[in-house]
């Protein structure tokens, strides 16, 4: 076995491991940053939270809702083929959810800002996410270099 693994190998084989897939690591400045403080997002979250208030609910946010403690375990795991049953509570929160995010176009308000910011960071780091993809790139090549030599390494 090579010093520090297979996995180690293969980061060495590719030029450095291979970056987080739904992460911001490697893009240059970390990536976009979409202050919570927007007043877009603030505006948007408060009506939001005032129409689940007009449905019995007390959230300041879609999040708060969702990972509200009393969900237990379930309010977090990340999809299954079989998912947990749920309270009627939760199922009754979810649909008051659904219905204000529908009324009051919460989705489609928090996607026009990140989408403002991502273009702000996209103009502003144009040169170095050119760099980025380049060298996403160049490590593809070399990975599918090294499957497609015969045998397998490590």
């Amino acid at each position: 076995m090579p010093k520090g693994g297979c996995r180690q190998a293969g980061a060495d084989a590719l030029g450095g491991p291979p970056p987080v897939p739904g992460t911001a690591q490697g893009l240059p400045d970390k990536g976009p940053r979409i202050p919570l403080t927007d007043p877009r997002l603030t505006a948007a979250y408060a009506e939001w939270s005032a129409c689940m208030k007009e449905k019995g609910y007390s959230y300041a946010n879609p999040a708060d809702a969702y990972s509200d403690r009393k969900w237990g375990a379930a309010g977090t795991t990340p999809l299954a083929a079989t998912p947990p049953p749920r309270s009627p509570d939760e199922v009754s929160t979810a649909e008051a959810d659904i219905a204000c995010k529908i009324s009051l176009n919460t989705v489609g308000r928090l996607v026009a800002v990140e989408t403002a910011y991502d273009n702000q960071y996209i103009a502003r780091n144009a040169d170095a996410l050119r760099s980025f993809a380049q060298q996403l790139s160049a490590r593809t090549q070399r990975a599918q270099a090294v499957i497609s030599q015969d045998g397998a390494a490590g």
